[in-house]
């Protein structure tokens, strides 16, 4: 009866869904009498927003590496099944492992770099520099097209040749590699739905 009470409670709007935790405990005075409650709320919106982002992306992240890892596993087993006598159908098979494990390793290399920026961003050291939008929008839609292509759909681009972005400072000068990989995947979680 008297002790505290914590939930957190879904409020849904026709603007999206918010979270409230709250706590409320009974208050008493100096003969044990209660004569009341103390609420309180804390809007914790953009926490369960950010927690659930970071589950899709651990779930994107894995699929992204175990892509790689089977292919890599099943060129080397081919390889080593049949042995295969022919030369060339062996270096076919070890050069799509080979290309996989670069796959593999740049994928790696993004998420060290997502755990840099992360703690400069915790640590509030971050540091803006300016970009150029279209170069970066042009190589992500080029990275997706065979996707777009198969399900015929066609992509365009309409973006000004003079649009800057305020962008990270080791992702501006990585752009060509990080932002466009991160733009592609979210263009194929787009192009890999079902709407």
């Amino acid at each position: 009866k008297n002790q505290p009470l914590e939930e957190e409670i879904k409020i849904s709007t026709r603007e999206g869904n918010y979270f409230l935790h709250t706590n409320c405990v009974h208050l008493f005075d100096k003969d044990n009498k209660s004569f009341g409650l103390l609420l309180v709320l804390h809007d914790v919106t953009k926490l369960r927003l950010l927690e659930n982002m970071r589950k899709d992306f651990v779930a994107n992240v894995s699929h992204e590496l175990k892509t790689p890892i089977t292919t890599i596993k099943g060129s080397i087993e081919t390889v080593l099944d049949d042995k295969l006598e022919d030369r060339e159908t062996s270096i076919h098979f070890l050069e799509t492992a080979l290309r996989k494990t670069d796959h593999l390793n740049a994928i790696i290399d993004h998420l060290l770099l997502l755990s840099r920026i992360e703690q400069e961003t915790e640590a509030e050291k971050i540091e803006l520099h300016l970009q150029h939008l279209k170069p970066v929008l042009k190589e992500a839609l080029h990275c997706c097209i065979t996707m777009a292509t198969e399900k015929q759909i066609r992509l365009q681009l309409e973006c000004p040749d003079n649009l800057l972005i305020k962008m990270h400072a080791v992702l501006a000068v990585d752009r060509m590699h990080f932002s466009t990989y991160i733009l592609a995947m979210l263009l194929m979680q787009i192009l890999g739905g079902d709407q």
